[in-house]
């Protein structure tokens, strides 16, 4: 009798240790949000790119990009004070066939540089494209960014973009549309992108063009609620110039000395850099040469916060200057 009891007892612990095993399993950080998304008749299934911004152990705003067929479904979430997610925004016209990997970045408690908003986010694509390149079948190319921002008012626009299509690229070199949301007013520039013999990029070129997009232009264009991708990419394209001299390769400009405030001697890894304009990885040096250097000096984050504080959880060690990796993780490194 007491060996049934024994197996009874045994049998009843594998169970309860495989239910827990299964449910942390399970787990998903994004349960709530993703039932707002629902609520709302939108998609939860296919999560291409998520994040959250926190206060202390909570998170209270998120944003998501869901795949929905042909498009994705990109959406900004705050928590109320009843503690229930509610969609304060979104646009679902990103052409899903844009995007291979994707990563959100950003912060609701700094502002865009120039800009009286009160937070802003940065959504960066990647596409995987067809190209004979070292042996690979296919290479990461094609290259994205939005950058939106919080108004006093509430409403989230258009702060910012980058668009480097390299399906477009002929003779070695590709289009390098950026536009920048400035006190002044709409700025945008554009460079090319210096390809080599097998079809993968090098450097930025010097400036091609520079010149100021009116208000009135790009309005249509800037509400995330009312945001068309297309019809951006087409009016951003529009701005190039029709005519011009291909530019010489560019050589990178003189590597700044950057020091962190008052860093603490002796210690090599106290602090890492990354790029607050969607950057995924963080670096050993503050002016990366494998970074455009538009970003430089790239942002000093103490390692111990990119250890502990889940706000820095999706950056991953960049595996070519040699960033520490964290302590205890599993994660590849990556460049």
């Amino acid at each position: 009798m007491k060996k049934w009891i024994l197996v009874l007892l045994l049998n009843a612990f594998i169970l309860t240790l495989c239910t827990a095993v299964l449910a942390d399993t399970a787990y998903d950080p994004w349960a709530a949000q993703k039932e707002a998304l629902k609520a709302a008749g939108r998609e939860t299934e296919v999560v291409l790119a998520g994040w959250d911004c926190w206060k202390g152990n909570t998170p209270w705003a998120s944003v998501m990009l869901v795949q929905a067929g042909d498009t994705a479904q990109l959406t900004v979430l705050e928590m109320g004070e009843d503690g229930k997610w509610t969609i304060v925004a979104c646009s679902d016209t990103i052409p899903s066939d844009f995007i291979t990997d994707a990563a959100i970045e950003g912060s609701w408690d700094t502002a865009w540089p120039d800009t009286e908003g009160t937070g802003y986010f940065s959504l960066t694509m990647e596409q995987l494209i067809p190209a004979k390149a070292y042996g690979e079948k296919t290479v990461y190319q094609a290259y994205r960014t939005l950058s939106f921002t919080r108004t006093e008012q509430g409403k989230w626009i258009l702060c910012g973009a980058c668009d480097i299509p390299f399906e477009d690229a002929r003779g070695g070199y590709c289009p390098y549309h950026l536009l920048w949301l400035t006190k002044d007013g709409w700025l945008y520039m554009f460079y090319e992108e210096i390809m080599d013999e097998n079809g993968w990029p090098i450097d930025r070129s010097e400036e091609i063009q520079r010149k100021t997009v009116s208000m009135e232009e790009m309005t249509p264009y800037t509400e995330l609620s009312a945001f068309d991708y297309p019809a951006f990419l087409s009016v951003l394209h529009a701005q190039a110039p029709t005519e011009y001299e291909h530019a010489p390769v560019a050589t990178m400009p003189p590597r700044p000395t950057v020091t962190p405030a008052n860093p603490p001697a002796g210690d090599a890894h106290e602090f890492v850099y990354y790029n607050t304009n969607g950057g995924k990885y963080y670096h050993a040096d503050a002016c990366r040469p494998r970074v455009d250097p538009t970003y430089w000096p790239l942002t000093p984050v103490s390692f111990e916060k990119i250890n502990n504080d889940k706000g820095y959880s999706r950056l991953l060690p960049c595996s070519v200057c040699g960033a520490p990796e964290r302590p205890n993780t599993d994660a590849g490194k990556r460049k």
